[in-house]
């Protein structure tokens, strides 16, 4: 039988575990609501697809190259994603579609309770804890660009990333080698499905290992974390070294695309949330931010600006974890104290006047726990009312242009290139121009997408390419000559979707593109339908 305390402390771990489940179906509903729109995959993925089929075809050993865009692109990616894909396609029976679609939600539900014990050996405060969860369940970063095709490889890195990070601090709290173990292991599988994610939990491991000068203390555990990770990835990085050197690392680091006045005014004027209509929660993180700096308590601030410099490339995704904890700490530090004491104060004058013991009967932290109600629930509405639109990230190609590339793959010349161009500004927005080379298997010179692997700078030549072939849309058809020559590129087919990434709807500001083009009579118009054109050129 159980003491009275222990009986207490089982009542309250249940209804915590309650509140968990609960945060974690509501996360799971509103993420939901973005993937059950269409059959085919939220936004990216399409490189991705293609690994996984050249992987199937090579017999599950790693090829040099991956067919994508006829690019010559190494297959330098961490594989394990790929080889989980290509396992659940060819010996479950699960089309590709279908695993690019629910493969990454599965992993993104499953990082909603993984931040609670994250937060948990940050703040040490159970309050703190499921608050910080409820918040990253409901928030954009925390699903936005994981619960995408191209989450396959993020989704599972971002959730052994806060497992990893989660099991070594817990070993620095408790110096117990199960925790150490388990930390390098997940840690491992976080670097074989993203490397991104690798830079991550390094710099925050020494953050957090070497606050308050616990150097001495802690640097063997740190780097025997490092190392364990390291030797367990062997087998992948190894390979990729003595096929092609560290070239393609040094490339994709290098792509970053860093830049210290744009990351300095972003935390300047500290919007992280991406919240619709009201930054109810991240103005939170503001108050709790000014209240760990009031009272010293300079961790989670300094984790949030390192973030902020150190990996820019997905900023919000990886700063999601110290918004949330320092907006729960300002709700449990200096809003639900202040409110309980107006609930105390109101109870009291009221006993007064009646002269008759009201505080039996009166919770005294009805006002707090109304307002952790509607600091949740709140923000959970205006999430829900997003999921209603069109988001420009959360999106799928419609059913219009999939057809479109299935004509191309079935009825053009199996060596032609093209360039395809839509109303995407972006490349990392541009779903067409990343799914066009995976479901045509055709050459596009307007697809950015893997070729920060590439040496000698590609990535950023091939973006400044992309930006120009754009801008041809308002000057119409007498650019693509010019685009052409240029960049001493060849095209041989020209793609124009009118579809709009952000309202997936027909565009009209291509409608003059287009007219340009069929009045210099240098192209046949050889496929159309409600929402795209497809021309050759003439004499090709």
């Amino acid at each position: 039988m159980f003491s009275l305390p222990q009986q207490e402390e089982k009542r309250l771990e249940l209804a915590n575990t309650f509140i968990i489940l609960a945060i974690t179906l509501l996360g799971t509903f509103l993420r939901f609501q973005y993937l059950q729109k269409s059959d085919f995959v939220i936004n990216d993925g399409g490189m991705f697809y293609t690994m996984i089929l050249d992987l199937e075809r090579n017999n599950y050993l790693l090829p040099m190259f991956t067919s994508y865009n006829q690019s010559q692109i190494p297959f330098a990616y961490p594989p394990l994603s790929f080889y989980e894909g290509a396992f659940i396609n060819q010996f479950l029976h699960v089309d590709l579609i279908t695993i690019f679609r629910w493969y990454p939600l599965i992993f993104n539900i499953l990082s909603i309770p993984a931040v609670y014990f994250l937060s948990m050996e940050i703040v040490r405060k159970t309050k703190q804890a499921i608050i910080s969860t409820g918040f990253y369940a409901i928030l954009l970063p925390g699903f936005e660009w994981l619960i995408s095709g191209g989450g396959l490889t993020r989704s599972p890195a971002h959730t052994f990333f806060i497992i990893s990070f989660t099991l070594y601090l817990a070993f620095l709290r408790t110096r117990e080698k199960k925790h150490l173990i388990f930390s390098i292991f997940t840690g491992a599988l976080m670097t074989l499905h993203h490397i991104e994610y690798c830079w991550m939990l390094v710099f925050s491991s020494v953050l957090f290992s070497f606050y308050k000068w616990k150097i001495k203390e802690n640097l063997g555990p740190l780097l025997l974390f490092f190392f364990g990770i390291g030797i367990l990835t062997a087998p992948y990085w190894v390979v990729i070294l003595l096929k092609h050197g560290p070239e393609p690392f040094l490339s994709a680091f290098s792509a970053g695309e860093f830049n210290f006045l744009s990351t300095f005014a972003r935390l300047t004027i500290l919007v992280f949330t991406e919240e619709t209509l009201i930054a109810f929660i991240n103005v939170l993180a503001i108050i709790g931010l000014l209240y760990c700096l009031f009272t010293k308590n300079f961790i989670i601030v300094i984790w949030l600006v390192l973030i902020g410099f150190l990996n820019p490339r997905s900023a919000n995704r990886s700063l999601i974890f110290p918004v949330v904890i320092l907006a729960s700490i300002a709700i449990d530090e200096l809003i639900c104290p202040a409110l309980d004491n107006l609930r105390t104060s109101q109870v009291e004058n009221s006993e007064k006047k009646s002269k008759i013991k009201l505080f039996t009967k009166a919770d005294p932290k009805l006002y707090s726990h109304l307002f952790i109600l509607f600091a949740f629930g709140f923000p959970f509405f205006l999430g829900f009312i997003n999921t209603l639109g069109i988001h420009p990230v959360l999106s799928m190609l419609p059913q219009q242009e999939l057809e479109a590339l299935q004509w191309i793959r079935d009825n053009t010349d199996k060596n032609g290139v093209f360039v395809v161009l839509n109303p995407s500004i972006e490349w990392h927005m541009d779903k067409l121009g990343e799914w066009f080379p995976a479901l045509t298997n055709r050459k596009s010179l307007t697809t950015i997408q893997g070729t920060e692997w590439l040496p000698d700078s590609t990535f950023e030549k091939e973006k400044i390419i992309y930006d120009e072939f754009k801008e041809c849309a308002k000057t119409g058809e007498t650019c693509l000559a010019e685009w052409e020559l240029k960049n001493h590129n060849k095209f041989d087919y020209l793609v124009v979707s009118r579809v709009n990434g952000s309202m997936n709807s027909q565009d009209i500001g291509l409608k003059f593109f287009i007219k340009t083009v069929e009045e210099s009579e240098k192209y046949d118009c050889i496929y159309t339908n409600d929402v795209i054109n497809i021309y050759k050129k003439k004499g090709n």
